[in-house]
């Protein structure tokens, strides 16, 4: 069998080439600290995408792949392949995450923690702490109370 002549593309140390290499290595490098979430639980890469980076480098310029996004499976039951990628912001891939609280206020109102600190103007730590003790929606979104400390001398 003829042995196969690298894949020039005189990319490495890209950005794209990094999200392209960290996806490989979640997927299939066991020392890699994030392959418990993905490689062994059974994400892969589609063999166009795994044995090229110029495959994947097309698909992402043809894709809307710009510097500071990031890819994302659009069905976490699904692998890495071009019907099931996306390019998002990190604030957008953040509120996918499946470690996330999910607040319903009502009215068909559902937010993960940042989402609604974002639109209250709440810390979001603030809303994380309250969470466990609050028991109405009200308590939990009621203002931040301003204090200040006197200091002697």
């Amino acid at each position: 069998m003829a042995k196969r002549k690298p894949e020039q593309h005189k990319s490495s140390g890209t950005k794209l080439y990094i999200v392209w290499y960290s996806m490989l290595g979640r997927c299939y490098t066991k020392s890699s600290t994030r392959y418990e979430y993905y490689g062994a639980k059974g994400v892969t890469v589609c063999e166009e995408w795994r044995n090229s980076f110029l495959a994947f480098k097309k698909f992402a310029l043809e894709n809307g792949y710009k510097e500071g996004l990031q890819i994302d499976r659009i069905d976490n039951n699904k692998g890495y392949s071009p019907d099931n990628c996306r390019f998002i912001t990190h604030k957008e891939n953040n509120n996918n995450r499946t470690n996330h609280f999910y607040v319903d206020i009502g009215n068909h109102e559902v937010y993960t923690l940042s989402q609604l600190s974002e639109k209250t103007g709440i810390n979001r730590m603030t809303l994380y702490s309250r969470i466990k003790t609050a028991k109405t929606v009200k308590e939990l979104l009621r203002p931040v109370q301003k204090y200040t400390r006197k200091i002697k001398g």
